[in-house]
C-alpha cells in the first residue's frame, strides 16, 4: 500500500505539471486570437481591392482630363466656320478639242482636179 501511496503523490506532481502547461498554452493561445483577429479578412481584402481600382480609375481620368485640359488651354479656339473667308469658286471651262484643219476633201459628186 506504501509503494501505492507513493505512486499517486508523483501522479499528481507530475498533474500539477501538466496543468502549469496547460495554463500556459491558454494564454499563449489568446494572443494568438487577439493577433488574429487584427489580420484582414477576404472580405477586407475585396473591399481594398475594389477601392485601390476606383482609386486608379480616378487619378487616370484626373491626368488625362488635366492633359486635354492643358493642350486646349494652349490651342487657341478654332473660328467658327461661317467666319471662315474662303474665296469664291472659279467657273474652269475646258473646251472641246476640235479637228485640226484639213485641205478640202473632195466629195463624191466631184471629181479631183490637178494643179500643174
Amino acid at each position: 500500500m506504501s509503494d501505492m501511496n507513493g505512486r499517486v503523490s508523483a501522479l499528481e506532481t507530475e498533474f500539477k505539471y501538466v496543468r502549469r502547461d496547460l495554463d500556459d498554452i491558454k494564454v499563449t493561445l489568446s494572443s494568438v486570437a487577439e493577433r488574429l483577429s487584427d489580420l484582414p479578412t477576404k472580405d477586407d481584402l475585396w473591399s481594398w481591392k475594389i477601392q485601390w481600382l476606383i482609386l486608379g480609375v480616378t487619378l487616370m481620368a484626373l491626368i488625362v482630363g488635366g492633359i486635354i485640359g492643358g493642350l486646349s488651354w494652349i490651342k487657341p479656339d478654332a473660328p467658327v466656320p461661317s467666319q471662315i473667308m474662303a474665296p469664291a469658286p472659279q467657273v474652269i471651262v475646258i473646251p472641246a478639242p476640235q479637228p485640226p484643219p484639213t485641205a478640202a476633201a473632195p466629195t463624191l459628186n466631184q471629181a479631183p482636179t490637178i494643179t500643174p
